[in-house]
């Protein structure tokens, strides 16, 4: 996760790129929400545990890519 967060860093990755990458999910969960919001949730976790100083505003930008996508499944699994 550091290596990605590095790409954004470095300026190889946009912030919109960095969340395309951290917020795509395969076909296959497509219909389980669930399982989607998991898959999310252990890459949150990853991301967290990047300590490196130098990618705080990129660790920023990828928690709050995968905690507004997070939100948009919840909403559509509501119906909203």
């Amino acid at each position: 996760m550091e290596g990605l967060l590095g790409l954004a860093h470095e300026g190889l990755l946009s912030a919109g790129e960095l969340a395309d990458s951290l917020t795509m999910l395969p076909l296959s969960l497509s219909d389980d929400p669930g399982a989607q919001l998991s898959v999310l949730r252990e890459r949150k976790n990853k991301v967290k545990l990047v300590k490196n100083a130098n990618l705080s505003i990129q660790k920023e930008q990828a928690l709050r890519a995968i905690e507004e996508f997070e939100a948009e499944i919840r909403n559509k699994d509501r119906g909203g």
